[in-house]
């Protein structure tokens, strides 16, 4: 790397590194949307996983061999 583009990162560290004032404010919806997209996270990860299964078990070797299902 060129030493021009260190020299252009130093102002842009220095600017991230300086704490600046914030005022925010949450009112008691804003958790309940964050619960909510927590929850919903949760439950769409939990359905791809049960949509993709059978290719999950087969990735990680945990399938039935067939000599295992033809004894049933």
């Amino acid at each position: 790397m060129r030493r021009d583009n260190h020299l252009a990162a130093v102002p842009l560290i220095c600017l991230l590194l300086v704490p600046l004032p914030l005022w925010a404010y949450l009112d008691p919806s804003s958790g309940s949307i964050m619960l909510q997209m927590a929850v919903g996270g949760l439950l769409a990860a939990l359905a791809v996983v049960r949509v993709y299964w059978r290719k999950i078990r087969s990735v990680l070797g945990l399938g039935r061999k067939r000599e295992d299902m033809s004894e049933q």
